[in-house]
């Protein structure tokens, strides 16, 4: 439990920035040493992480192992920076969504590790549901056949993530509209979104005192037809992205370290901090394979 506690803690955006301002990290080097019971000394700082993130692989394989998987072996390898957004925890309803590709189409992926209990798969798949249209879970094998006996042959997708770090999709998701709901999707849109749909539907956005506006535009919003409401409210989304204009930037971070990097607003100098702190050189900041 110490070990994965002490892991959870080393790939978090605290760590990372850690890194960027001080040029390396007092619990990155206590969890080497806790790990290996070795100071290493002669190992720069990506090199003890690359360390680290093989004892995830290899015993620990908790969210952030799979949220990082699936952002290189699906933001990257199977679609594009130029033309997909990741979106991650964004509440909805009583949910938070673990992991949200967006290109043509939106997908939610709810992830359950082999720790994770199945109680509450129902209610979180039914509250994405009500602002997206393609839900897809993502399993370790441990739950791959409980999951299969309960979403099999349903709109719900299914894919497993194996013992080699694959992702193998055993259902495709279909889309479902019939419970997107105008209050739920209003809810994650930002206060600028919704004024902004408002302006495309209607041609203008009226002007309220901050105590009614929100209630206000919520009236309206509901007057919209859900299915033009929603391919508006998916290229909204596709627009909070931040790494497009720092691509080639972000592709050269260590494989280990995309997911935190990406969900970190980085900007021009924070990308030449990290390989500063990682070590420097092309070779330090070259494209991983796993």
């Amino acid at each position: 439990m110490a070990t994965i506690n002490i892991l959870n803690k080393v790939f978090s955006k605290n760590v990372l920035r850690e890194l960027i301002r001080e040029g390396e990290s007092d619990l990155l080097n206590k969890a080497y040493y806790q790990i290996f019971n070795d100071d290493a000394p002669h190992l720069n700082n990506h090199k003890k992480i690359e360390q680290l993130y093989n004892v995830l692989k290899k015993n620990y394989r908790n969210e952030y192992f799979f949220k990082n998987t699936m952002l290189n072996k699906l933001l990257l390898g199977k679609h594009a920076l130029n033309t997909t957004v990741a979106m991650t925890e964004l509440p909805i309803k009583r949910s938070k969504a673990d992991f949200i590709l967006i290109n043509g189409k939106a997908i939610v992926y709810e992830i359950k590790t082999k720790l994770d209990a199945l109680q509450r798969l129902d209610n979180q798949i039914m509250d994405y549901y009500t602002v997206f249209d393609h839900v897809e879970i993502i399993v370790d094998e441990a739950h791959l056949n409980k999951v299969k006996s309960r979403y099999l042959n349903t709109s719900v997708g299914i894919s497993v993530l194996s013992k080699k770090n694959t992702i193998s999709q055993k259902q495709r998701p279909s889309p479902n509209r019939q419970w997107l709901n105008h209050i739920a999707i209003y809810k994650v849109l930002r206060k600028e979104e919704r004024k902004s749909i408002i302006k495309m539907f209607y041609g203008y956005s009226p002007e309220f005192d901050q105590f009614s506006e929100y209630q206000a535009l919520l009236k309206m919003f509901q007057k919209i037809e859900i299915e033009p409401l929603y391919e508006q409210f998916i290229q909204l989304l596709k627009q909070r992205d931040t790494v497009k204009a720092y691509q080639n930037d972000f592709k050269n971070v260590p494989y280990e370290l995309r997911f935190i990097t990406y969900f970190s607003q980085f900007r021009k100098n924070d990308y030449h901090n990290l390989n500063i702190a990682l070590g420097g050189g092309k070779d330090v900041l070259s494209i991983s394979k796993r």
